[in-house]
């Protein structure tokens, strides 16, 4: 009988280390599988429509970044752009989407050729007011939302479908 008392504490520290193993492993799962893959996402409207839901996609991203500090790079989301004005050329650009951004929650105040010089925040220093590199061009329908840990920024840029 005396055997058998002994040994619960190391039974009970046995569970409780095989516990905190599957914890760990189940978050760092977790963790690495919302970091590397995103979702793919159909947007369809006039361009304001389209600018506003792009938007909604920006912050979201930046907010699964932990506002620009997160140092792991990811895929957002991949976008199609569907306008809904036949007839009017494809024109979602930086300036587009800027107007309906919270620029004191990310500003972006570089749109070229554009003016988006309003568009800062007085969280960040004058030198890291643009929080968003464009680089889509309407050469394609999809686009890629992206957060660059490296940069600390939003990318958005022309992709094409996964095959």
């Amino acid at each position: 009988m005396k055997g058998i008392l002994e040994s619960i504490p190391e039974f009970f520290q046995i569970v409780i280390a095989l516990a905190i193993a599957i914890i760990l492993i189940a978050t760092t799962f977790y963790f690495f599988s919302t970091q590397t893959k995103g979702s793919n996402v159909e947007i369809s409207g006039s361009v304001d429509q389209i600018s506003t839901r792009l938007v909604d996609y920006v912050q979201n991203c930046w907010k699964d970044h932990r506002n620009g500090l997160d140092s792991q790079s990811a895929v957002c989301n991949i976008a199609t752009i569907k306008i809904s004005m036949p007839g009017r050329v494809n024109t979602i650009t930086e300036a587009n989407v800027t107007k309906f951004l919270d620029c004191k929650t990310i500003p972006n105040n570089a749109c070229l050729p554009d003016d988006c010089s309003k568009c800062i925040s007085s969280k960040y220093a004058e030198d890291q007011q643009d929080k968003i590199k464009w680089e889509f061009d309407n050469s394609t329908i999809y686009m890629q939302i992206s957060y660059s840990g490296f940069d600390r920024v939003i990318e958005i840029s022309n992709t094409y479908p996964s095959e």
